[in-house]
């Protein structure tokens, strides 16, 4: 597979690893192990995979997105901004129209962050992700999210669910820590000069309030 420049099909062709794709015999997989994806920007530690372990009581773990959304449309409403999940929208929504009045799916379904997701069993995973992975594939669509809570619907019972903050993973961008704390260094400046100002300015107040009013002292 050639990678491509381009932003949305970059975006699809990672989900490759994200939905399993790739051979799992040049990770030294071998039956029975689990695999844990997440993204780039979390900042996964060995404490959190050990609590994914310990309260994943089915075959997939993943966890609720930050900002709650009990239906599909409100992903799409959402994601329609970014310019490379608009390019194939109109297809997307066309298909889960599809999905819901031929196949009994719903639009009802709290949208799962896909950004950590814990393979617990590889069999049953590998049913949901190929799926997935085809959806977005055949539909130009990087957003998986909204595929994601299509499918998934039909494996509930496989599933664990949990709250965006159990696992406490830090969620940075690339150099966003160093990001932040320039904005922190720029706004402290800004206001250090505000500031000196400002008591300069009362103390020349001060001074003409002093040689006006002296005279009733």
């Amino acid at each position: 597979m050639e990678l491509s420049n381009n932003y949305r099909i970059s975006s699809i062709q990672s989900k490759f690893i994200k939905f399993l794709q790739f051979d799992k015999n040049k990770i030294n997989w071998s039956p029975g192990q689990s695999i844990i994806y997440f993204d780039h920007k979390f900042k996964v530690l060995s404490r959190h995979i050990i609590r994914a372990q310990e309260i994943c009581n089915s075959s997939i773990l993943i966890r609720n997105t930050p900002i709650e959304k009990l239906t599909i449309e409100e992903e799409i409403r959402e994601s329609i901004v970014q310019e490379r999940y608009k390019e194939s929208m109109e297809e997307t929504k066309k298909w889960i129209v599809k999905k819901i009045k031929f196949e009994k799916y719903s639009n009802f379904n709290r949208i799962m962050n896909t950004g950590f997701i814990f393979y617990k069993d590889i069999s049953i995973s590998q049913e949901i992700c190929d799926q997935v992975y085809k959806a977005c594939v055949d539909l130009g669509q990087p957003e998986c999210q909204i595929i994601w809570a299509i499918i998934s619907q039909k494996y509930n019972e496989k599933i664990t669910r949990i709250n965006w903050d159990e696992l406490d993973i830090y969620w940075q961008e690339p150099g966003f820590n160093s990001f932040v704390i320039k904005c922190l260094k720029k706004f402290r400046s800004f206001w250090a000069k505000k500031f000196k100002l400002f008591l300069k300015i009362l103390k020349i107040i001060k001074n003409i309030l002093k040689k006006k009013y002296n005279h009733y002292l």
